[in-house]
């Protein structure tokens, strides 16, 4: 694509982004609405969908361009839309906003506790979150309605910006352009406006092997100390900021440290970035001091002991039963699915997709390491989501129980761009990238 016609894209992309800017704070919404999507005008988003188009088109073909100053005004008119999106609910008037069972009301309500009584209450699991709440409101004054947009768009910018410089330590600049690419759809879907704690901490999982990364280029022992302290911090509040996401964490680095193992084995090379297992061991004993302490964590102790009974007497089996016997025909559970999950399906059914032709690569050693890795560690994920998925354990949401899946995604997809990118650009190539793209786009939208 040339250069006239990328900044034109650009230019189309910027000019709706205000159009659109303008129309979620200009017109008015009117009378109630049981989708607050459906408050303002549907040109209204019309508009956005163009830019963000035109955004994403414009990232692609800037990678492809090496043109990194397009390349960063493209990320930036994404956020831009992406920004005014994130602050519609309070826009359009409302108190606050929280995708259905989004606990959002007890999230507040611990925060505004804690800064009413000055204690932490007993029952509180992990009220490390509820302390970023409680300070947030007493430092700025802010009522607790606002925070909700605002820790998300806290803790998704730090998933992407994390995402991103771990591809970029790992791999090579245009790597992680296009990692970045793949990461900017809003993929976690109904929890972008919302304040989740499980969300909080699962962004902060990117920079423990950023933190890993840089103590290997290190000089000095007492330079590796300190990012090793910097490392545990992150970790300590990973693990005691949501029980879930610090076994996440754990499963994460432990399956990285075996992973690489067996990949340095497999391809013969021993360059392979190291894990930070050691971190994992120090961490895995505040497990055990902190929740133990905890009032409420012998009820969820029992709540998957209960899990593990019933997913060894069939829990997968039930639920598909219970499914067939919900008045929904074959069409409506579909429509509920893509309602519900489309964009989790969308990007993990296209990175399972390019993880076949990545596992056959990997299989006749054909693939990098860090190929290997990759696509190791989405089969990793994914078999650790299908087992809590079946089994009920803690939760049966897909999004949380594929957390590892997710964010694998954007390094399969990003890693597929730039393979086909190093191709001798035949029609086959090209269309398979269009095509990847349009993912890309769709879930962005």
């Amino acid at each position: 694509m040339t250069i006239l016609r990328r900044q034109a894209i650009l230019v189309l992309g910027y000019l709706t982004s205000i159009l659109f800017t303008l129309g979620v704070t200009i017109v008015p919404a009117h009378g109630y609405h049981p989708n607050i999507y459906r408050a303002v005008p549907v040109f209204v988003w019309v508009l956005f969908i163009v830019g963000l188009v035109a955004g994403f088109i414009s990232s692609y073909s800037a990678i492809q361009a090496q043109s990194h100053k397009e390349f960063s005004q493209s990320v930036l008119l994404i956020g831009v839309l992406y920004l005014v999106f994130w602050f519609y609910p309070l826009n359009i008037g409302l108190r606050f906003w929280t995708a259905p069972r989004g606990d959002l009301l007890m999230h507040f309500g611990r925060g505004s506790e804690i800064v009413q009584t000055g204690a932490i209450p007993a029952i509180d699991i992990y009220p490390l979150a509820h302390i970023f709440l409680a300070e947030l409101n007493l430092v700025s004054g802010i009522r607790m309605g606002v925070f909700g947009p605002l820790t998300s768009l806290l803790y998704y910018g730090t998933l992407i910006a994390g995402v991103g410089l771990v591809a970029r330590r790992y791999a090579n600049t245009t790597v992680a352009q296009y990692v970045l690419l793949a990461s900017l759809p809003l993929v976690f879907n109904k929890y972008t406006h919302s304040f989740m704690p499980w969300v909080l901490t699962f962004s902060l999982i990117p920079l423990v092997f950023l933190f890993a990364s840089i103590r290997q280029n290190r000089d000095t022992q007492l330079q590796r100390a300190g990012v090793v302290l910097g490392a545990l911090v992150v970790i300590w509040f990973i693990v005691i900021g949501h029980p879930m996401t610090g076994l996440v964490t754990v499963a994460v680095i432990v399956g990285y440290y075996l992973i690489r193992g067996f990949a340095s084995k497999w391809v013969g090379e021993s360059d392979i970035p190291h894990s930070p297992v050691t971190w994992y061991m120090i961490t895995l004993l505040g497990f055990p001091f902190w929740y133990l302490s905890r009032g409420g964590f012998s009820t969820k102790i029992a709540t998957i002991a209960i899990a593990l009974t019933g997913a060894s007497s069939g829990e997968a089996t039930q639920k598909i039963t219970r499914a067939g016997s919900s008045g929904y025909g074959l069409k409506g559970l579909v429509e509920y699915a893509i309602g519900h999950w489309g964009t989790l399906i969308l990007y993990l059914g296209v990175a399972g997709v390019i993880w076949t032709f990545a596992a056959y690569r990997v299989s006749r050693r054909y693939a990098s390491p860090g190929e290997t890795i990759v696509a190791a560690m989405f089969g990793f994920g994914a078999s650790v989501g299908a087992f809590l998925l079946a089994g009920s354990f803690i939760t049966g949401n897909p999004y949380r129980v594929n957390q590892i899946t997710v964010v694998i995604s954007f390094f399969v997809i990003g890693g597929a761009f730039y393979w086909l990118s190093e191709r001798d650009g035949k029609f086959k190539y090209q269309a398979t990238s269009v095509v990847l793209l349009l993912a890309v786009v769709g879930a962005g939208i």
